[in-house]
């Protein structure tokens, strides 16, 4: 049996052999009712990897859709969700026969491969089987439901206090948690934690009472310790759209693609690296600044800087390049730190030579601008990086910049299928980004303490560019306000001799994701694929984006649906929305829309448009 894992949080210590409810009295506390005795059936699964056939590591998540219930006597029996690791590529668990007689409705399991290309499905166990069932035949087609992040709960018996000589009924308080205010009655001192910001209540003459909040308010930075790294605030890598920073901006040079990129909160600037005068000549790098925009500025050239790669450190008396040095090709075998100095040209392999693994090939660094830590990617054979045997040091970038290297933390980089294309760090997690053009690249997130992969994420942004070679990631921060950090990439696009760059980020941390709405395709017809229609839920207010023309061309019906939101996105009473609408000549653009309770939105305009229709508004659900 696997182990309790504390950092886990599907883990749940109460439920694993050898924990149980403390008793401090002696007596022994009056025991729950037991579980249903349901058939279970032994559910397998096996996974490699194509390239090597060696097997995958990583673990499989799963969760019952809705409680068991038992027909006879009503019993619920709450699902749990449970992380099983694979073990060689492999793993087994005994699982509840979904569709058992004694069960008042089917259940069936959602199913979450935490690796790499990992999929999410959801599965049947059914009765009547024999032997060890293969996962993927117990697959069914219906829609997959999220496996929840585990709440805080108490899993123990009923918080009295039991003695053998004497009992009473002192309450123990409780701890419950939530997202939002609580409303639920609970028994006098029973606390309760709102996920969502923190704030801590409890019940006071059957009433909630804020009490104050787990977070406090933000303390100064203290120095980095040995072996620690500060936690941070995680970007929401698991959304499926990503705002556009800039787009096709031209370079200080169109004859070379960027290379790699990174952001200066405090002057609010990019920068870019790519390879100067020729496609060939790969030592030489020019160091690009742009406005917020991506409007080109100014630059500088490093000679013999490597093949494009990059760090930005924003030091007190300015901006510093950390770039390749002591290189003889296209490769760096150690980093060198420049000051930025538009229209200069500097050569690397005359500046003083940091190396903090004498001996590794093909090192480069990336800057957490936020914690102030320099992650430093160092190979201990000189090959690409799709076959290459790799680690990842972090260092205080402080203490990095004077040329001690003392490692905060050391983890391996696992291989890539294809070409890396950039890394970074922001607090606890290791990034890296790598793919090929035109596809969809990818983003892998590693604990730093462990070198565990934490989530793996493809890109779709600016899907319509070319050629679309994903090159440089960087932190996003904002000044200011640098707790709400996230995560920019970007990609080439034109022609040689024109070549462009754009940018686009993650969603700052808790910016709710965008969620994609069906629509009568004979009836309506999207502008663009950025208009497909859209909600996201902040809240109690729900916000829209959608644009229309009439599918076949002609007039638009008054009263016309446009397309209707789903149940937990729909108002508790019908509100007016205001939109636009294409060039109408003699007439306002202004056009009205309603969203009613049955999450119709409907267009009201009497005047027989035949130009397109749409919206960014927003509603509230209550």
């Amino acid at each position: 049996m696997t182990a309790y894992t504390p950092s886990d949080q599907y883990d749940d210590a109460w439920f694993t052999p050898g924990w149980t409810s403390q008793d401090t009295d002696g007596a022994t506390p009056p025991q729950p009712d037991p579980l249903p005795d349901l058939p279970k059936i032994t559910v397998v699964g096996s996974y490699i990897q194509e390239e090597n056939g060696h097997p995958v590591n990583g673990s499989i998540l799963l969760q019952a859709d809705k409680p068991y219930v038992v027909k006879a006597t009503g019993l619920r029996v709450v699902p749990h969700a449970k992380r099983v690791w694979l073990e060689a590529g492999k793993f087994e668990i005994d699982l509840p026969v979904g569709d058992d007689a004694a069960l008042d409705e089917p259940v069936n399991m959602s199913v979450e491969e935490c690796f790499p290309e990992g999929r999410k499905y959801m599965i049947r166990v059914k009765s009547g089987a024999e032997g060890p069932q293969p996962i993927h035949t117990l697959t069914v087609d219906v829609p997959y439901q999220r496996i929840a992040t585990p709440r805080i709960h108490n899993y123990g018996y009923r918080p009295r206090s039991y003695s053998a000589s004497a009992p009473t009924s002192t309450h123990t308080p409780m701890m419950y948690s939530g997202d939002g205010v609580p409303t639920d009655p609970h028994i006098n001192g029973d606390v309760y934690l709102d996920n969502t910001n923190g704030d801590l209540y409890q019940q006071q003459n059957g009433v909630w009472v804020r009490t104050g909040n787990i977070l406090g308010p933000a303390g100064p930075r203290g120095p980095a310790g040995a072996g620690a790294v500060s936690a941070s605030t995680t970007p929401q890598l698991t959304m499926t759209s990503w705002p556009t920073v800039f787009e096709q901006q031209a370079t200080g040079f169109g004859g070379s693609v960027v290379q790699t990129m990174g952001w200066d909160s405090t002057e609010q600037n990019w920068y870019t690296g790519q390879r100067d005068i020729t496609d060939t000549d790969l030592g030489r790098m020019r160091v690009n600044r742009h406005s917020r925009d991506g409007t080109y500025l100014d630059s500088m050239v490093i000679d013999h800087g490597g093949h494009g790669t990059m760090a930005l450190e924003r030091a007190a008396d300015g901006m510093y390049v950390w770039v390749g040095g002591n290189v003889t090709d296209d490769q760096a075998r150690a980093l060198t730190r420049i000051p930025y100095a538009a229209g200069t040209t500097v050569d690397a392999a005359t500046q003083p030579w940091l190396t903090p693994r004498p001996g590794a090939y093909r090192v480069s660094a990336a800057v957490d601008p936020v914690h102030r830590t320099l992650a430093f990617r160092w190979q201990t054979n000189n090959v690409s990086s799709p076959t290459s045997t790799a680690f990842v040091d972090l260092y205080d970038l402080d203490v990095a910049a004077q040329g001690t290297f003392e490692p905060l933390g050391t983890i391996a980089h696992p291989p890539l299928t294809t070409a890396m294309q950039g890394f970074t760090s922001l607090g606890t997690t290791f990034y890296d980004y790598w793919g090929n053009a035109p596809d969809d690249p990818t983003v892998r997130a590693f604990d730093w303490g462990t070198g565990r992969l934490i989530s793996s994420q493809q890109v779709g942004a600016f899907s319509s560019q070319r050629p679309r070679e994903p090159e440089g990631i960087c932190v996003y921060d904002q000044a200011g306000d640098r707790t709400r950090a996230t995560l920019a990439f970007g990609f080439t696009g034109g022609s040689s001799g024109a070549r462009t760059y754009s940018v686009a980020r993650f969603p700052f941390p808790e910016t709710p994701d965008w969620t994609p709405v069906d629509y009568n395709a004979s009836q309506v017809t999207p502008n663009s694929p950025n208009y497909v229609p859209q909600y996201r839920i902040d809240g109690d207010r729900v916000w829209l984006h959608f644009s229309f023309t009439k599918t076949g061309g002609g007039a638009w019906v008054n009263g016309a649906e446009m397309f209707r939101l789903p149940p937990e996105a729909r108002p508790n009473r019908t509100q007016r929305l205001e939109g636009t609408c294409g060039s109408w000549a003699d007439s306002s653009s202004v056009v009205r829309f309603e969203v009613t309770t049955n999450g119709a939105v409907t267009l009201y305009d009497k005047r027989g448009l035949t130009v397109w229709v749409g919206a960014d508004c927003t509603f509230w659900r209550t």
